[in-house]
């Protein structure tokens, strides 16, 4: 399964299962190749918290403004939603994520290994927040060997955590 950038027809997400969920990919064609930038880091079936979120059924969908795919999963006891689109304007890929916290929270949020010439591209915050709670300051940290958006600071059992990122080839 993939996703083309509706800005750039030689970018494109691609899904792997592995194990028990997904794994996706930032990918760009060079020449007669499609070349890994960035893949997301996944834990296994033994986290409650793994680095990304879980998903173990990915299927596409129509909206307003065009085709998406949206992954659902669980790990331990709490449930991750993403959709995955392209949007028009302002980047290449956007990630829109959700998280019903259902016991303990651990670290949650969504990180990237840099992977092949990864460290193209730039990511960007756009929101991090819950409905009860409010939003909360976007965070993020990224070095040489990957990116992470941080969405720990709204976390508690019981709640929705929803935090929505960007990627884009350009800055």
């Amino acid at each position: 399964m993939q996703l083309v950038s509706r800005r750039n027809a030689d970018l494109r997400l691609t899904f792997r299962f592995e194990r028990d969920r997904f794994v996706h990919a930032i990918e760009r064609r060079t020449a007669d190749r499609w070349e890994p930038l960035w893949t997301s880091r996944e834990g296994d079936d033994s986290q409650d918290w793994p680095a990304s979120p879980a998903l173990q059924e990915i299927a596409p969908h129509e909206s307003p403004d065009g085709a998406v795919l949206l992954g659902v999963g669980k790990a331990g006891r709490s449930h991750w939603s993403i959709v995955f689109e392209t949007p028009v304007e302002g980047a290449d890929f956007r990630f829109d994520v959700a998280c019903r916290i259902g016991a303990a929270v651990g670290p949650l949020g969504s990180s990237y290994d840099a992977t092949g010439s990864g460290t193209v591209g730039s990511w960007s915050v756009e929101a991090i927040g819950d409905r009860t709670h409010g939003s909360s300051e976007a965070s993020s940290r990224s070095d040489a060997s990957g990116w992470t958006c941080d969405a720990s600071s709204l976390a508690a059992p019981g709640r929705t955590v929803r935090w929505v990122y960007r990627w884009s080839e350009s800055a």
